[in-house]
């Protein structure tokens, strides 16, 4: 149980109580700070570094924070202001306040993106994944690792990719997947040493030393603590006890692991060096763990008392913390150390008062997870019949094409002219016969556009293939060059094929929507960088104050999606200006020179189109493609929730 606090919220920093060495470099850097005069960059610089000094004590770094927040805003420092975002995040974080995570990490994620301090972006994001676990929000919680570790991978971010791995390995434990979870934190765990921080090496090591004996990986466990050890008295001294925390865990994991295997006299020197840490350590989560751990060598060595003395004190830390679940979860141990004291009386409250919770937080939490699996599995089934429906009917149209075209154009043509017919007089007859005409002939014109557009590359496909069967081509030049158009022509293809299936999914309002809050100028700012490349450039120009953020709830994926579209050049050489400006909580950009707002554009145009306009629709927004002096231009809207000023 207290395993799980220390996971979830002492991973992004170590606190610890100040030593005398970081009061040292406090002081000097508050005389420092002393010493400057006006705004200026050393100010910052020199609050900067005092809240990532002070983070053992919480209140003074958030002080700092707060200053250092107030001088970047009064110098519009973006560098700066993440900074102190991300004190102000760390310090809400091993405060264990959910409400403050939350709304810390969407400021300090758009902000940093906009910077580009992709690092910043990438531990903020975490954060707020770390704490759905807490929620029980598994699914959510899982689709939104794997698309921060998918933006990593994509940007080469190495702390990322770090992260991310951290995040996930929360998710395996938390869902009782440790197998998985060691595999990640041990193919991580070399990209840490050449690429991560001293925290980050230490949180990988911390997670594996809990999980090995979870899945009973004795010969793991021994390993990893002797070469963590080995680690830790090799670092440098650099004027912080970084380390304090971390050794305290160290030989609480020793003592567990010899008393385990009930080799006391081992178990009995780990616990005489860990509580030589102990009185310096200001950090009730690593207390916690270590008295844990002492309690169940006194238990094991019959020593009830000091393990009574051990046990109580964990709890009334726990009490502390707020930490209900893990409160009551050490009731078992305390009982069972009362029973062998012959306190029975008090022993059997404690078990009636541990099974009475368990029981209620897990008919809490099986019902909710139970909710949440069946209503996503009733949504996945409904998806995936539609899909296969829909799919059975585009290979059905390919294979018929004009047959299928003219029996259904028929079929339909007769049914709606009797059924009007029968309702109606003969002029209102008249009148619906020629409505149903030209829709007939705008549907007849779609599916022979579409028909067309798929005709090409297939024929393409199927006559390349047969060359290639047949031996016709001749050179292995010939034959590379043919094996390469029939996949080219494939992926065009199963675009089209994608994008009719996307439409048809927005039609019947079957696509399944991922709503929440969102800051929008960012996704804009990353479709842009994905999109520009050295023959065509992308120019972004925004119509208000730098450094605002535009948060809507909208599903941040799909209309990625959009922006990335619109963002497409003519296959010239060509620059796309795109044009940003915000009025009455609305967000209008306008885009000149994109592929899709050409004057007669192809069917996969005009499909693509229709599926960006039905998706910002859905948002509340609009889609337009007009001209104006001979250029296309496309226009959209997206409403805005709130908009801040940072």
């Amino acid at each position: 149980m207290i395993t799980r606090l220390l996971v979830f919220f002492c991973l992004l920093a170590l606190p610890g109580a100040l030593s005398a060495q970081e009061n040292n470099v406090r002081d000097s850097l508050l005389v420092r700070l002393g010493t400057t005069t006006g705004h200026n960059e050393e100010r910052m610089e020199v609050l900067n570094a005092l809240a990532k000094t002070t983070f053992g004590n919480l209140e003074e770094c958030r002080k700092y924070a707060e200053d250092l927040l107030a001088e970047a805003e009064h110098q519009n420092n973006g560098y700066y202001k993440c900074q102190a975002y991300l004190s102000q995040l760390l310090v809400a974080y091993n405060s264990y306040k959910a409400d403050e995570v939350q709304r810390i990490a969407a400021i300090l994620v758009g902000l940093s993106r906009q910077e580009k301090l992709y690092d910043i972006m990438f531990k903020a994001w975490r954060c707020s994944i770390d704490f759905m676990i807490l929620s029980q929000d598994f699914e959510r919680n899982e689709k939104e690792a794997k698309r921060m570790l998918g933006e990593a991978e994509r940007l080469s971010n190495a702390a990322g990719i770090l992260e991310a791995s951290q995040a996930l390995s929360n998710l395996y434990r938390a869902t009782y997947r440790k197998e998985q979870a060691v595999e990640v934190l041990e193919d991580v765990l070399p990209l840490a040493y050449q690429h991560g921080d001293l925290a980050t090496i230490m949180n990988i090591w911390q997670q594996l030393l809990f999980v090995y004996p979870e899945i009973n990986e004795g010969p793991k466990w021994i390993e990893a603590l002797r070469s963590f050890e080995a680690y830790i008295y090799n670092l440098p001294d650099n004027g912080y006890r970084t380390e304090l925390p971390m050794l305290l865990i160290l030989y609480a994991s020793y003592v567990d692991y010899y008393t385990q295997n009930e080799d006391w006299e081992r178990a009995r020197a780990a616990l005489a060096k860990g509580e030589g840490f102990y009185p310096e350590v200001n950090s009730p989560l690593y207390q916690i763990i270590f008295d844990r751990k002492a309690c169940g060598y006194y238990c094991g060595t019959q020593q009830y008392e000091k393990a009574l003395g051990k046990i109580d004190k964990a709890l009334a830390s726990v009490k502390a913390l707020s930490s209900e679940q893990d409160y009551y979860g050490i009731f078992p141990l305390k009982a069972f150390i009362l029973y062998k004291l012959g306190r029975y009386a008090e022993a059997a409250d404690h078990y009636r008062e541990s099974i009475v919770y368990n029981d209620h937080l897990q008919t809490g939490a099986i019902g909710k997870q139970y909710e949440e699996l069946k209503r996503n599995f009733n949504s996945d089934q409904q998806q995936l019949e539609a899909a296969r429906f829909r799919f059975s009917l585009q290979l059905y149209m390919l294979i018929l094409l004009i047959l299928a075209l003219l029996v259904v154009g028929g079929f339909i043509f007769y049914v709606f002219r009797s059924h009007r017919a029968l309702r109606r007089g003969e002029a209102e007859m008249r009148v619906v016969t020629r409505r149903m005409e030209l829709a007939n002939e705008a549907k007849n014109r779609f599916l022979s556009n579409v028909s067309t557009t798929i005709r090409g590359p297939l024929n393409a496909v199927v006559e390349g293939s047969m060359r290639l069967a047949s031996h016709q081509a001749g050179s292995r030049s010939e034959q590379q060059r043919l094996t390469q158009d029939i996949r080219r022509m494939s992926a065009d293809l199963l675009k089209v094929i994608n994008d009719i299936l996307d439409l048809s999914r927005l039609e019947a309002g079957m696509m399944k929507f991922d709503m929440r809050d969102t800051e929008v100028s960012s996704l804009l700012a990353g479709a842009a960088s994905v999109a520009e490349t050295s023959a065509n450039r992308i120019e972004i120009r925004p119509e208000y104050p730098d450094n605002t953020l535009f948060m809507a709830d909208l599903d941040a994926a799909r209309l990625q999606q959009v922006f990335e579209t619109l963002l497409l050049p003519p296959k010239t050489r060509s620059v796309i200006l795109v044009t940003v400006r915000e009025a009455d909580k609305v967000l209008h950009i306008r885009v000149a020179g994109s592929a899709l707002a050409q004057g007669q554009p192809p069917q996969d145009i005009v499909i693509r189109n229709e599926i960006n306009r039905m998706l910002v629709t859905r948002f509340g927004g609009s889609y337009t493609i007009s001209e104006e002096a001979g250029v296309g231009l496309i226009n959209l809207t997206i409403p805005i929730r709130e908009v801040i000023r940072v």
